[in-house]
């Protein structure tokens, strides 16, 4: 059996009376724009920044459907957009676009009403001190970063929604994210950066589905991005009787670490068409997460789907 370790502590968690700053790097899509408006509710959490990488879409596609996002939702403090990195050409075209989920631009059958409006780049931004990272989308822009050094602040976290280990994939056994770019994912695991790296897998993503209250709020809609969540994810989960929103749950993952009831410390490989295996290394710097509170997931999801304020968990 793998090592079972407890999450560490402050992994993920905020320190008492001050506010999680999370940077989300996406590569759009209808879970990716779900799980970021959450993030962006939430009176515990700052977002300072969002990174738009390419994956199923171009950069300026994924800053367009950002862009439309954060209009609608018109958060008290909106973050600085960013332009990421772009997968190769070859390695976007050799994986479904999950079109058939998300549609073309990732925004169901809406098309984005407005180009992006990008603040910035990865070569002229360094990421704010205490500030953790999620990567929702393939590891592009975050390796890059990481081989930058000074782009990113030693003491942060990584959360990242990818990998595959018990469960056969989707793109020849391998899981989209990882998929798209597995030299990136594989340098980002082989040498992880700041304090260190944990894995959220489809393995855990496709267990936390939401509950049906839940879903039945996400889908009442409402007005303004209520409305457009709603649009969003009537779409995405046409396709299927399954209820999932991958990125939903790395993202609860990333703020509230109590809901992780299993993980083990592991050396992570990522072959060339980005099957991901682990062996158990005690003492790893990177954790791949298998087990969830499931009550404390449910709360989440109903939290989420209702809008209201979640307590920092």
């Amino acid at each position: 059996m793998p090592e079972q370790v407890s999450p560490r502590p402050g992994h993920g968690a905020a320190m008492a009376g001050t506010r999680r700053r999370i940077v989300v790097d996406t590569d759009g899509g209808v879970d990716d724009l779900v799980a970021l408006a959450w993030l962006l509710c939430l009176p515990e959490v700052d977002v300072p920044a969002v990174i738009a990488t390419g994956g199923a879409r171009t950069v300026d596609v994924v800053g367009a459907a950002v862009t439309h996002v954060l209009k609608t939702l018109a958060p008290v403090r909106r973050p600085l957009l960013l332009r990421g990195a772009e997968v190769t050409p070859a390695r976007r075209t050799s994986v479904p676009s999950g079109v058939h989920l998300h549609g073309e631009y990732g925004l169901g059958t809406l098309v984005p009403p407005c180009g992006p409006e990008f603040g910035g780049g990865m070569d002229d931004e360094a990421l704010p001190p205490h500030t953790d990272y999620l990567v929702l989308g393939p590891c592009t822009t975050a390796a890059r970063i990481a081989s930058q050094g000074g782009h990113r602040p030693g003491e942060a976290w990584l959360t990242v929604m990818g990998g595959a280990f018990s469960l056969p994939g989707v793109v020849q056994g391998a899981e989209p994210n990882f998929a798209r770019d597995p030299h990136a994912a594989r340098l980002l695991l082989t040498n992880p950066p700041g304090k260190g790296v944990r894995i959220v897998p489809t393995d855990v993503t496709t267990q936390a589905r939401c509950p049906d209250t839940a879903v039945r709020y996400a889908l009442a809609g409402g007005e303004g991005w209520l409305r457009l969540r709603a649009q969003l994810l009537a779409y995405y989960w046409s396709a299927g009787s399954a209820r999932y929103c991958h990125d939903l749950v790395a993202a609860a993952v990333a703020v509230c670490p109590g809901m992780v009831t299993a993980e083990v410390a592991a050396a992570v490989t990522v072959d060339e068409n980005g099957r991901s295996s682990m062996t158990a290394a005690a003492g790893s710097a990177v954790r791949v997460v298998h087990g969830l509170h499931e009550a404390r997931w449910r709360a989440v999801a109903r939290g989420w789907a209702s809008n209201r304020e979640m307590a920092a968990c």
